[in-house]
This record gives C-alpha cells, structure tokens and sequence, in this order.
C-alpha cells in the first residue's frame, strides 16, 4: 500500500473498499483515455498533448492537496490519469529524440531514473507521514502543490522548446 493509499485511509477516513474504489476509478481514466490520446498527439502533436496533459496533471495535483472526503478524491483521480494519459506521446518523443542504435539504452535510462527515485521517496514518505514528524495532511499539501508548481514550469519550459 502506498503513502496515497494510507492518506485516503487513515486522513479521508476510507474502508479498505472504498480506497479500492478510488484507485480502480483512477486505473479505469487511464485504461479508457490512453488510446484515443495517443491517436490524437498523432494527429495534432506529441508535444501539444505532452504540454495539455501536465495542464491536466498540474491542475488534478492541487485540486487533490484541497481533498477533505474520499469520495472528493474519485473525479480528481480520474482527471489526474486522464492528464497522465500523455505517457504514450511521451514515450513517441523519446523514440524520436534518441538515435536508433541507443534506442533501448535511451528507453532504459528514461524508465530507471524514476524508479531509482522511488528507492528513497517511499521511505522518506513513510517517515514524513508518521503523525509524530509531519502527518500525512501536509505530506500530501506539500507534494501536491509542488507538483502542481513543478508541472506548470516544465509546462513551460516544454512550450518554448
């Protein structure tokens, strides 16, 4: 269970059924969007629908640190997956940024970097969220406005490049 899930248990006061709920209707955003998004950054660009999704993602990131119910939390997911459905676009641009005989190297680098990060995020989440340091409200106000922050300045950044 990850640090999300603890915080729509123990913070919104969720069943462990009801956390399932919230995290099914996240996974059915993306199941239903990633499709027709990757055919449309095919039609009008890889970078206009990387640019729309951290939009959609920046905005669902603070709208989820605003959060005081669980059932809050379900169409702000679904609008979080829907704005993370880029990742095809995403995946597109790299095979096109990186020369063809790095390809695999290109891709494995691009998959380890974030996962080599979680290694430490997910402790250091765990240690945050203990009530006696920070608790899991202000973990979770802290992340998401920065993401929410973070994501509009490489929304920017994206847009000039």
């Amino acid at each position: 269970m990850n640090i999300f899930s603890l915080y729509i248990y123990d913070e919104l006061h969720a069943s462990s059924v009801e956390v399932g709920l919230v995290l099914t209707m996240g996974g059915i955003a993306s199941a239903l969007l990633m499709l027709p998004v990757g055919y449309l950054a095919d039609r009008v660009g890889k970078k206009k629908v990387i640019v729309t999704g951290c939009y959609i993602t920046s905005l669902a990131q603070l709208l989820l640190s605003l959060t005081r119910s669980w059932m809050e939390v379900i169409p702000i997911l679904f609008l979080l997956n829907a704005g993370f459905s880029y990742r095809p676009a995403m995946t597109a641009l790299t095979a096109d940024s990186v020369v063809k005989r790095k390809r695999a190297t290109g891709f494995a680098f691009f998959q380890t970097l974030p996962q080599a990060t979680m290694i430490f995020a997910a402790g250091l989440g765990g240690f945050l969220a203990e009530p006696t340091v920070w608790g899991f409200r202000p973990i979770i106000h802290t992340c998401s406005r920065a993401l929410f922050y973070y994501g509009g300045y490489e929304t920017r950044v994206s847009e000039r490049a």
